[in-house]
C-alpha cells in the first residue's frame, strides 16, 4: 500500500457504523482518495412469496429504504469534500464487494467489524471474515468503539526463517511496514512494530531435552538478542524514520497471543498484518495466524494480501 487512490466502503446502517464512517472520511480527506459506497440487498426469502398478498412488495420496500440510506450517506461524504459514488447490489455482501474489486482497481476495502464485545464475536462467520479470507485487496475492519482520533498503529511482522507456505506470508513484511508507516503519517499516528518469537522445538526441549534451567535461560536470552538485532536491522532498512526502543516490541510467545497482548498493552488503534488466504474446506477449518489474532484482539485491523493473491 504505497498510496490510497480508491477506497470501497461496505455500508451497513443496521449496525452502528459511526466509527467506520469517520475512518473512511479521515483516510479520504488525508489522501485525496475517491470513494465508492456499496450496500447489498439480501435476496428475498422464498417463504415470503406465500405472504405476498398481506405483506406486499417486501423486497421493493427494503430496496427503496436502502437506496435512500445510501444516497443520504453519499451526500454526507460529498459535503465533506470527498469524490464519491454509490451503488446498491443484490445478493451476498462479501460476494458483491469482491466482484466490485475485480471490476475496478481498489486499494482498500473498509468494513465495520460489527458491534460485538470482541472481534471473535464480530468476525466469526461474518462478512468481514469472508472478505479477509477471499478479497484480493487489503481489508480494514473498523471496530465500533474505535478511539477518535486514532493515535497508534502497530505493524505485526514475522522475521522467523521457516520455509514453504509460511514463508510466503513472511514475504509480506516490507508491505506491512510500509503500509503501517504510510497510514501512521496520513492519520498522525505513532508507529509501533511487534515481532513474536519462540525457540525452535521449545516445548520439546523443555519437556524431554533434559536441559538444565540455566542452559535453557541462556538459550532463550541469546535467541531474544538475535531477534532484537534482526528486527532493528530490518526496520532500519525498510522504514523512513527510525523507531525508538519503546516503539519496537520483540516478545517471546505464540504470535497470535503476543500480537493481541501487545496491541492492548500499548493501546493500539490499528493493527496492520498480513495473511495468505486458504481456499476450500481446509481454509474454513484451519484458518491462519491472522484469523487467530482476529479472535483475540480488540482494535481495528488492516489485513494485507500477497501481491499475487
Amino acid at each position: 500500500m504505497q498510496k490510497l487512490e480508491h477506497i470501497l466502503f461496505l455500508s451497513n446502517p443496521t449496525i452502528n457504523q459511526d466509527a467506520a464512517i469517520r475512518q473512511v472520511k479521515q483516510l479520504c480527506q488525508a489522501t485525496g482518495a475517491r470513494l465508492t459506497l456499496i450496500d447489498v440487498v439480501p435476496k428475498t426469502n422464498p417463504i415470503w412469496q406465500k405472504y405476498q398478498e398481506s405483506l406486499g412488495d417486501v423486497e421493493g420496500q427494503i430496496t427503496k429504504q436502502m437506496r435512500n440510506e445510501l444516497q443520504s450517506l453519499e451526500a454526507d461524504f460529498r459535503q465533506s469534500g470527498i469524490q464519491v459514488k454509490s451503488q446498491l447490489e443484490v445478493g451476498r455482501a462479501h460476494e458483491a464487494v469482491i466482484e466490485q474489486v475485480k471490476q475496478a482497481p481498489t486499494d482498500l476495502v473498509i468494513v465495520n467489524a460489527h458491534h460485538g464485545q470482541s472481534l471473535k464475536q464480530a468476525f466469526f462467520g461474518s462478512t468481514a471474515l469472508h472478505l479477509i479470507r477471499k478479497c484480493p485487496c487489503p481489508v480494514m475492519a473498523v471496530r465500533s468503539g474505535n478511539r477518535q482520533p486514532p493515535q497508534r498503529v502497530m505493524a505485526a511482522i514475522d522475521l522467523t526463517s521457516d520455509t514453504g507456505f509460511e514463508a510466503n506470508r513472511r514475504s509480506m513484511n516490507p508491505d506491512i511496514l510500509h503500509s503501517a508507516e504510510y497510514l501512521g503519517k496520513q492519520l498522525h499516528m505513532e508507529l509501533h512494530v511487534v515481532q513474536a518469537w519462540q525457540l525452535e522445538n521449545e516445548g520439546y526441549l523443555q519437556l524431554r531435552g533434559g536441559l538444565e534451567d540455566n542452559i535453557m535461560e541462556e538459550l532463550m536470552k541469546d535467541m531474544r538478542s538475535e531477534f532484537v538485532s534482526i528486527t532493528d536491522h530490518y526496520c532500519s532498512e525498510h522504514l523512513a524514520q527510525p523507531l525508538s526502543p519503546g516503539q519496537r516490541h520483540v516478545v517471546h510467545g505464540h504470535a497470535a497471543h503476543v500480537i493481541a497482548s501487545q496491541s492492548q498493552l500499548h493501546d493500539i488503534d490499528l493493527l496492520v498484518m498480513g495473511t495468505v488466504s486458504r481456499h476450500g474446506l481446509k481454509g474454513l477449518l484451519i484458518g491462519n495466524t491472522a484469523e487467530e489474532i482476529l479472535s483475540v484482539t480488540d482494535c481495528s485491523v488492516l489485513v494485507l494480501k500477497p501481491k499475487d493473491a
